[in-house]
């Protein structure tokens, strides 16, 4: 019988290749396609949005370091049940997004509007908001949106764009989905 191995585990290089874990292993094998959900704040340190998790992907095994892939992201229930409240309006927009260097994401926001948003206020918002993200996608590589996901700049400018419709509270990415990769260029 052959004892464990332990791996390294790595963030892609949009996280700037951080270990952000170790784990046992008798075949190295075994470890491409699991994954792995660490806090953002482990990730990138000190950041005000300690409520995000994002999830990786084992790609591949070399020598002792397991290489991740981005594979979501997504804000703990907690932080939901905190910022929605009463006499406040949620609009929810769910959607694909393709980026510009053809990864495939499935998108979900949340967007707070102050007290009193008629049906056409929360239309206008949901479509506006769609526009601004697809967009933001297209115009954006997988690196760009991730970066501006986790650092609150596409939340400022969907809270900005929603703002000029109906005045809004609170805007949020709660989730974010892989559905397409496109493998990193040698």
């Amino acid at each position: 019988m052959r004892g464990k191995d332990w791996f390294d585990i790595l963030a892609p290089g949009m996280f700037e290749n951080k270990k952000i874990g170790e784990i046992p292993v008798t075949d190295a094998k075994t470890l491409v396609g699991k994954t792995v959900e660490v806090s953002l704040p482990e990730l990138i340190g000190e950041t005000p949005k300690g409520y995000v998790m994002v999830r990786f992907k084992i790609d591949k095994v070399d020598g002792n370091n397991a290489l991740t892939r981005f594979q979501g992201c997504r804000v703990v229930k907690e932080q939901l049940y905190r910022v929605v409240r009463k006499r406040t309006t949620k609009v929810q927009v769910v959607q694909d997004i393709s980026t510009k260097d053809g990864w495939k994401l499935h998108a979900s926001t949340i967007i707070s509007l102050n007290k009193g948003a008629n049906a056409a206020s929360r239309t206008a918002v949901r479509l506006a908001v769609n526009e601004w993200m697809k967009k933001f996608g297209e115009r954006s590589g997988i690196n760009e949106f991730v970066t501006a996901v986790t650092s609150g700049a596409a939340q400022l400018n969907i809270k900005k764009v929603s703002g000029k419709i109906f005045p809004t509270r609170f805007a949020e990415i709660i989730k974010v989905n892989v559905l397409k990769t496109v493998p990193p260029k040698q």
